[in-house]
This record gives structure tokens, sequence and C-alpha cells, in this order.
């Protein structure tokens, strides 16, 4: 049982990032009233208002800086104007959880003058509690630090940690695409 209370800001609430929140919340990981959601899209924050999934939010500010950890739900193609918006609003020692596609961790460093990215790969089945998450880390970020991210990160299934970054592109390409493939097949 956690009982420090944790403060999480997911920026992107799209269906992953949404899948991560109620993860957290039905494992009591963290209170609706610590988790912020920051969605851009008028009508998506309306519907997550109504249901009181957490703290609604449409933009990036100070209150950033005070979360334990940071996760980008966003696609990728809308990461360089949000990094814009992001950097600057971090503390220095936050752990920044990136779940998009693609991004290696030293753009997302270099993006958010940030040191502390911690990247991973979740499949489709995440959404259902039952994914397999491959991740890995940005250097420096304590084991503590990385014990609460893969806590976290196994609300939605099950983790891998994953040394070598290149292979988490390999484990994108299997894992994260192939259980939709299996799904359509079998459709």
């Amino acid at each position: 049982k956690n009982n420090t209370i944790m403060k999480l800001a997911i920026v992107g609430c799209g269906n992953m990032g949404m899948a991560f929140a109620r993860s957290f919340i039905q494992y009591d990981l963290v209170k609706r009233e610590n988790l912020f959601l920051i969605e851009k899209n008028d009508e998506r924050r309306h519907i997550l208002s109504k249901e009181k999934e957490g703290v609604v939010v449409n933009t990036i500010n100070k209150d950033i800086s005070n979360a334990d950890l940071v996760i980008l739900a966003v696609k990728p193609q809308d990461f360089p104007s949000l990094a814009a918006e992001l950097k600057g609003n971090l503390t220095e020692n936050q752990v920044v959880l990136s779940i998009m596609a693609g991004i290696k961790i030293s753009k997302i460093q270099q993006l958010l003058d940030h040191k502390f990215i911690v990247r991973a790969m979740p499949n489709t089945p995440a959404m259902l509690g039952m994914g397999i998450t491959g991740f890995t880390s940005a250097e420096g970020i304590s084991i503590a630090k990385l014990f609460k991210v893969e806590n976290l990160i196994n609300a939605t299934g099950r983790s891998i940690y994953i040394e070598d970054e290149d292979m988490l592109d390999a484990v994108t390409a299997l894992s994260g695409s192939g259980p939709a493939y299996f799904y359509y097949f079998v459709k």
C-alpha cells in the first residue's frame, strides 16, 4: 500500500492516456483530486469533466510542477508544439513518462530541456488492464523513482524494463500493434 500521496499529470487524454488514468484510480495509486488531466480538445474535456475522471484542465501552466510524474500521452506529431508549452513548467527532479510512439528519449530531453525521461510502449490490451509494456529510461533516474513508475505501469498489466532503447522500437512494432492485427484478423 502506497501511503505517500502521489500527484500525477496526464497530458493528452485519448484512449491510452485514459486507460492509464483509470487503472491508477482503480488500484488506488492516485486519488482523483490528485490526478490532473490536461486535454486541449473541448468536446473531450467536457466529457471527462462530466464523468469526473480527475481534475480536468485545458492549459499547461506552473501547476504541472506540483506533479510527481508527468505522463505524455499525446500523438507524436503534436509533441513539438506541446513541448514548447511544457518547457519551463517542469521542475528539475520531476520524472516525465512518455507513451508516445517513436520519439526517442534524447529528442524529448532536447525539446523539453529536461533530463529525467522514461519512455514506455504500452500495447492495446493495456486498455483492458492486460497490457505488456516495455519501458526504458534516461540515465540518472533513481531506482526508487523507477520503481514508482514501474508500479504505475503495472496497473495496466505487466511491464518489462528494456536497457537498450533501440529494442523499444522493436517492441513497438511487435507488441504495440500485434494484438490489434490479431483482433482484426479474428474479426
